[in-house]
């Protein structure tokens, strides 16, 4: 009861006309831990002042609401690179298989310390989702995932992820526990991606998949 009642309290002081006393509210937010603050907190997210959206993207990591994943996702194109870096570390905590994609492409950013916050968050992610690896299929062609590496960020560093081995994107992405399908052995395409051919069997909805079926042949065989 009495977090709640702090809460409400610096919840208000989020309003206030002083951005100090903003940034302080957003970081006493974040340590208090408590739910009611996701939604004012995301507001601050477009707060004029860089240091409140700042602390704002830090109290978000913490909270690790799902609520909260969009809003950072957009604050990625930030002005202020420290913001850009506080937004992936948020998303690391979040452990969100979407921000993968955009995390990637934050190791591009022509800001070094963004490089590396934007590594961070995609180890802590890869932690993750690696012991679910065979488990883990792409919701696009329905084949399992596998060990990616994304561009480099020192001379010794590079970030790791799993990725389709078709298209190598992390995302959508299924997670499963069993797969009962019909394999279409005699409907086959070849995809090329990154100068590597594979060929995808694919798999006709049976039980598990709420997919459409994939217009083929009608032979098929169950597995």
């Amino acid at each position: 009861m009495l977090k709640q009642i702090q809460a409400k309290l610096w919840i208000r002081r989020l309003r206030s006309k002083n951005s100090d006393v903003r940034r302080r509210a957003c970081r006493k937010l974040g340590e208090l831990g408590d739910g009611s603050a996701v939604e004012p907190l995301i507001q601050r997210l477009g707060d004029d002042h860089a240091d409140v959206r700042l602390a704002a993207c830090e109290a978000l990591g913490r909270l690790k609401d799902p609520r909260a994943v969009e809003p950072l996702i957009q604050a990625l194109e930030d002005d202020d690179s420290r913001v850009r870096a506080a937004v992936c570390s948020a998303l690391g905590r979040l452990s969100y298989a979407r921000a993968v994609e955009l995390l990637i492409k934050r190791l591009g950013d022509a800001v070094s310390e963004v490089q590396a916050a934007a590594c961070e968050p995609l180890d802590a992610i890869w932690r993750v989702s690696a012991p679910k690896m065979g488990f883990l299929l792409c919701a696009e062609h329905l084949t399992r995932f596998e060990k990616r590496q994304a561009g480099r960020v020192s001379l010794i560093k590079t970030a790791r992820y799993a990725g389709c081995r078709v298209c190598g994107k992390p995302y959508p992405v299924l997670e499963v526990a069993e797969v009962v399908a019909v394999l279409d052995s005699g409907w086959e395409q070849d995809v090329q991606e990154n100068g590597r051919g594979v060929r995808v069997n694919w798999l006709r909805r049976r039980d598990v998949f709420a997919l459409p079926s994939h217009s083929g042949p009608k032979s098929g065989h169950t597995r």
